[in-house]
């Protein structure tokens, strides 16, 4: 493999909820779109902000939209959650699916990951479609993954 050139998705300026950005994710679709995404948060490790953020590019990575929440995922039993990580799988056309991992967010002190008992937060995968490849969203789902009903990353 060769490099051929190299780029950045730039963050808002001035905003300290991306101070921290992480799994990143990027594809190609059928017109030539780059879809991209990654975790922003204010730090790294659980905090008040965390969502994933998609941007896209329509000139290879010259420049890239603001990148922005595309959904608000919505509570789960009452319980308030997280967007962690995103990620997209180009169906076609316009068409893109995109998964999300919602974590429960109803109170931030606790680790995502305990290793004490090694157990993760209240974790779940919702999913949505985009039939103009990712400027609008339909309402998120909650995935079923029965049989299993640990959290789900």
């Amino acid at each position: 493999m060769k490099i051929v050139s190299k780029g950045i998705i730039t963050k808002p300026m001035d905003i300290e909820n991306f101070n921290s950005n992480t799994f990143p994710c990027i594809v190609r679709l059928p017109s030539g779109r780059w879809l991209g995404s990654f975790k922003a948060s204010e730090k790294k490790g659980d905090c008040d902000f965390i969502h994933a953020v998609i941007t896209w590019s329509d000139d290879e990575g010259e420049t890239w939209v603001t990148p922005f929440e595309p959904v608000k995922l919505p509570h789960i039993k009452e319980m308030p959650g997280q967007s962690r990580v995103l990620y997209f799988l180009p169906l076609g056309g316009k068409k893109v699916l995109m998964v999300v991992n919602w974590v429960d967010s109803s109170d931030v002190s606790k680790p995502y990951y305990n290793p004490e008992n090694e157990s993760l937060k209240d974790t779940r995968i919702f999913f949505c479609f985009s039939e103009d490849e990712g400027e609008t969203w339909s309402t998120p789902e909650l995935m079923d993954t029965k049989p299993i009903t640990d959290p789900t990353p």
